[in-house]
């Protein structure tokens, strides 16, 4: 199995937009937070990392299962953690999994299901 990197993005569709300030402002709100920062910014790296695939052209199957474990496994984190202040987010994570992973892809994406 090859190695799997995040290249560098230029993302400005209104769906990037959502998805950076979202982030962002769990960050603005906690940013001495260490656990939540470096959370927000997987968060924030998944989502840029379904869009790299996008454009490197990542077969379809392949891109979706792997985005979809990782957004699963970022959700189970802190979906169940009263009070955390990424508990909001986690379970939304979870609740539109798959839509999530249509997010990153972008509309006519590779990602689709």
């Amino acid at each position: 199995m090859q190695a799997i990197t995040t290249p560098q993005v230029d993302d400005t569709s209104a769906a990037g937009r959502i998805s950076c300030a979202i982030c962002t402002s769990l960050l603005a709100d906690h940013p001495d937070a260490l656990e939540t920062v470096i959370w927000a910014k997987a968060v924030k790296e998944v989502y840029l990392l379904g869009r790299a695939w996008v454009a490197e052209g990542v077969e379809r199957g392949r891109a979706y299962r792997e985005l979809r474990l990782l957004i699963r496994a970022l959700g189970e984190q802190f979906a169940q953690v009263k009070g955390h202040p990424c508990q909001t987010l986690a379970k939304r994570l979870l609740r539109q999994e798959a839509r999530v992973v249509r997010l990153c892809a972008g509309a006519g994406g590779v990602c689709r299901q």
